[in-house]
């Protein structure tokens, strides 16, 4: 018998029909027994599938395949944007940072940012939230990524260093810290991005 699913109503992902919380978002979902009824009372199912499909973010979509080889393969901003694309975000590179944990700040993670156990990673403001995204300890992609809705979100704040910036995200479950380099090689982004963001989250 097929598993009996429903769809987050945050982020669209289709979910099992029992999950209290979406696994994609982390967002809580409403009651099972009330969402039914409200499908099924005033809105038709394919409304809701088409609006599921146009807003769906996969943040575990398969690492698009590369013929390239090499250490920091993928800092590169034509592989960033083809995995956001993947994952079902514009493939634009003017919102993204390569950042890495800040070790001199304890930081307590839980729930979905739990996969934020990554050293170093890159980070893409998009208009529903914040995407983390994975790298291993030769900068290519390791799956590992999560998303933290807008609703989540209390601050940010990008401030200037001596050799790094500071990133602060405060969600609504914990204070994350890191650092942005100012310089990267083979990430012609970098520094154009961070001063354009600087100027967004002082």
């Amino acid at each position: 018998m097929d598993q009996q699913t429903k769809f987050c109503f945050k982020c669209g992902a289709k979910i099992p029909l029992s999950a209290i919380y979406c696994p994609k978002c982390g967002t809580k979902q409403p009651s099972t027994d009330a969402e039914m009824k409200d499908n099924t009372l005033d809105v038709p199912l394919s409304e809701i599938s088409a609006k599921a499909t146009s807003d769906q973010i996969a943040i575990d979509a398969l690492i698009p395949p590369t013929n390239m080889s090499g250490v920091n393969r993928d800092i590169r901003p034509e592989r960033i944007s083809e995995y956001k694309q993947a994952m079902g975000f514009p493939g634009k590179v003017d919102n993204v940072l390569y950042i890495q944990n800040n070790y001199m700040k304890k930081m307590l993670l839980i729930g979905a940012l739990a996969t934020l156990n990554n050293k170093m990673m890159f980070v893409s403001f998009e208009e529903q939230g914040i995407l983390f995204v994975g790298y291993d300890l030769v900068g290519h992609f390791n799956g590992v990524n999560t998303f933290v809705p807008n609703n989540e979100i209390q601050e940010i704040h990008l401030t200037s260093g001596v050799m790094q910036n500071k990133l602060k995200i405060v969600t609504v479950k914990e204070r994350l810290n890191f650092l942005a380099p100012k310089l990267l090689v083979g990430a012609p982004y970098q520094k154009q991005n961070l001063n354009s963001l600087m100027e967004k989250f002082k």
